[in-house]
């Protein structure tokens, strides 16, 4: 591919990825929910649990001491935008361009894990609808969305690249920050385990696999001694909504459409992909039901790459 066809292709991943990412902010939700507004999660006195997802808090505040103000035209346009978010504009924009790197990182690396995966071109379109299915479902469908979901889905596909190719190292920073996000990075440890041991488990694969465990174990002990004093606890309980939720599941039709794309050949497509599905699917469906809203299905945003690649 020559140069100029190139950089022609990064322009449109960059440009799908910001638009796609600040339709994710605006649209949605984002700051409404009284208990997990941004000024509370940044000053630490948001409810649990949260308060316990700190990372992307914690990076927009440093955001914000680094971000010049804006003034004129420039700072109307955005106090028009960002409204949802109720607090100063430079955690605002800092908000903004995590929200737009964490979309151009899973378009790369939904990109890269497809190719490592022997899934050639199709690994480039599923990547490419990625922005689109955040903006259409995620988005203009649901409109109900946190700070920290689409940096989770970020790290959790560049982490499957990483157990993946074997980049111990670089995984295990991944597991760490995904683990101050969202406390569902315990996905990746069952997956990197699976994948790990299924052939040859060594004491030194076992090993590792403890790791991991530490780091997530250690870090949640952290966070939760940390805001033990905060309002809140350490779930939140929505399982008899469920049962009194008597609304129509819009989107459980594409889900079936889906679903049967993506059992079509199972057998021939990518184990590590299959596994790493069903392992998503297995640990998040309870929690879904158990503590998530009804149509609250924004908690499977960590494996939709996943579930796109597989739709082969």
């Amino acid at each position: 591919m020559s140069l100029s066809k190139r950089l022609l292709l990064w322009l449109a991943v960059l440009s799908l990825s910001a638009t796609s990412a600040t339709f994710f902010v605006v649209l949605p939700h984002i700051n409404h929910n009284d208990r997990a507004q941004l000024d509370a999660l940044i000053s630490g006195s948001a409810h649990r649990p949260f308060q316990y997802r700190i990372l992307v808090p914690g990076l927009a505040a440093l955001l914000g001491t680094i971000i010049p103000e804006p003034t004129g035209l420039i700072q109307s346009a955005l106090d028009s935008i960002l409204t949802q978010f109720g607090g100063a504009s430079g955690p605002s924009i800092g908000i903004l361009l995590i929200q737009v790197i964490s979309m151009l990182i899973t378009v790369i690396y939904t990109v890269r894990l497809g190719q490592a995966l022997g899934l050639g071109r199709h690994a480039i379109t599923t990547a490419a609808s990625l922005p689109f299915i955040v903006v259409i479902f995620f988005t203009i469908i649901l409109r109900y969305a946190y700070i920290y979901d689409l940096p989770q889905m970020a790290l959790f596909t560049v982490a499957l690249y990483a157990i993946l190719k074997e980049r111990r190292a670089v995984y295990l920073a991944l597991l760490a920050a995904a683990t101050i996000n969202k406390e569902t990075a315990l996905i990746l440890i069952i997956v990197s385990a699976w994948w790990l041991l299924r052939l040859d488990p060594t004491f030194q694969k076992w090993l590792f696999v403890a790791c991991q465990i530490a780091v997530y174990g250690l870090l949640r002990l952290a966070l939760i001694l940390a805001f033990k004093d905060n309002p809140g606890g350490l779930v939140e309980w929505h399982i008899w909504e469920h049962f009194q939720y008597d609304g129509l599941y819009y989107h459980n039709i594409l889900i079936i459409i889906s679903a049967v794309l993506i059992l079509r050949h199972w057998q021939s497509k990518p184990l590590f992909l299959r596994g790493t599905l069903l392992i998503g699917l297995t640990v998040l469906l309870p929690l879904f039901l158990v503590w998530g809203y009804p149509t609250e299905i924004r908690v499977f945003m960590e494996i939709v790459p996943v579930w796109l690649l597989l739709m082969q």
